[in-house]
């Protein structure tokens, strides 16, 4: 990456892979959570992190720290397993939505392809 080359951003990873920014965050922080994704994914969005030359944003860690702390609180008043239950199912619903939104994505650009063929046959 040249110096003249914007930042590789937790944004442009998710746009390149399909997958949101949450995501990327939690497989590249190893959030809580991270071990309900599939491996693939884990290991595509960590492969594409080393090959694109994503660096935090130390800024922006720093921000995130803040608003952590003053969620931690209310998080240790859960119980830990409980907690980490709750994350896991959420971790995988989100992984489902996923999934779906690529689904969903791949059946517009049909739809679109299919679209500009009839209208170039009429």
């Amino acid at each position: 990456m040249t110096d003249t080359a914007k930042p590789v951003t937790l944004k442009t990873l998710s746009e390149h892979l399909g997958l949101s920014s949450a995501t990327i965050s939690i497989v590249l922080n190893n959030a809580p959570g991270v071990e309900a994704m599939k491996l693939a994914t884990r290991e595509r969005v960590q492969e594409a992190a080393a090959r694109l030359g994503y660096r935090p944003n130390v800024h922006a860690r720093m921000l995130g720290m803040r608003s952590r702390n003053s969620k931690q609180v209310d998080a240790s008043q859960d119980r830990g397993e409980t907690y980490r239950t709750k994350i896991e199912e959420r971790m995988q619903r989100l992984y489902e939505l996923e999934q779906e939104n690529a689904k969903l994505k791949q059946l517009v650009a049909e739809l679109r392809l299919g679209n500009a063929v009839r209208a170039s046959l009429e």
